[in-house]
């Protein structure tokens, strides 16, 4: 199977790479002949670097990679196509879902698995380990990914790995960037939002803009909220099930308001799954920070 990747930002890269590992022949390309490469596994064989000044091209057995340019006709010939989250809803996009040439309408598994979509502006990566955490030790067999920049390998890995085993839960980190994007590759039957902040109104524009995606996102599915978010009235009229989560009050080893309500949204979404309450909280109590994401420091005996 060969599949074209279009565009090398973060996701690009690790759908080049995550198809790669899954064995498939790529061809990724991007019009930026300034792309930086270094976090792209590039076969460790030899390669033939061509360079035309502003477009260079990387040919190797199973890997072609072209800058500056693209060529249609090698697009032309993949079985399917992976597009940077950020193409979704340009022509290009709808040209390619009329074809039903997306990876995610070729490689269909995925579809088939319960889903939940964790999104929102802050607390996705912690909300989205602490649910694994009590699904797992539920018992369930979870595959857990999704937005790159969340540490995660991408969507487009989520995809393919969903066809190498049976899982009982797809978990899936959905960035407020890619909601329409998430929405057409993944069926999802509940999402949780952490928050709505500020960040990313380069893209959103305005806060009212970005409500306006997540209604689209929300239509149809079973949404938690927390109790006191902006626009739950908006949220409730298009969701199939509307349930709203409060700060976690029992015992935890992250501490801070904000880690309650990471807490608490983990907690309602188990409960909707009729986890046993004991199973929520021991997981809970023994959940520890994600890596990276808050730190400890002694000043003066005090932590």
């Amino acid at each position: 199977m060969k599949a074209a990747v279009i565009g090398l930002g973060v996701e690009g890269k690790k759908a080049v790479n995550s198809l790669l590992s899954h064995g498939w022949e790529v061809y990724a390309t991007d019009l930026n002949s300034n792309v930086d490469l270094s976090d792209l596994e590039l076969p460790m064989i030899s390669m033939n670097l061509v360079s035309g000044g502003e477009t260079v091209s990387i040919v190797s057995d199973n890997l072609t990679v072209d800058l500056g340019f693209s060529n249609s006709s090698a697009i032309e010939e993949c079985d399917a196509i992976a597009i940077s989250p950020s193409m979704y809803g340009g022509a290009f996009a709808d040209k390619l879902l009329e074809k039903g040439k997306l990876l995610s309408n070729v490689v269909t598994k995925h579809k088939d698995i319960f889903t939940i979509g964790i999104t929102g502006t802050n607390g996705k990566t912690t909300s989205v380990h602490m649910l694994k955490s009590i699904l797992e030790n539920a018992g369930k067999k979870v595959l857990v990914g999704g937005n790159g920049g969340g540490g995660f390998s991408g969507y487009y890995d989520l995809i393919l790995e969903a066809s190498n085993d049976d899982y009982d839960i797809l978990l899936v980190e959905v960035c407020d960037m890619t909601l329409d994007f998430c929405n057409y590759c993944f069926d999802f039957d509940m999402v949780g939002l952490t928050n709505i902040g500020n960040d990313h109104m380069d893209v959103h524009k305005t806060i009212a803009n970005y409500k306006n995606t997540l209604v689209r996102f929300f239509e149809g599915k079973t949404v938690f909220t927390a109790f006191n978010q902006d626009f739950n009235a908006d949220f409730k009229e298009v969701a199939s099930k509307a349930i709203p989560f409060f700060e976690y009050d029992e015992k935890l080893q992250v501490w801070g308001r904000f880690n309650a309500l990471n807490a608490g949204l983990a907690a309602a979404i188990a409960t909707e799954l009729k986890i046993p309450k004991d199973i929520i909280m021991e997981s809970l109590a023994d959940f520890k920070a994600v890596e990276g994401r808050m730190n400890v420091y002694k000043i003066n005996n005090a932590s």
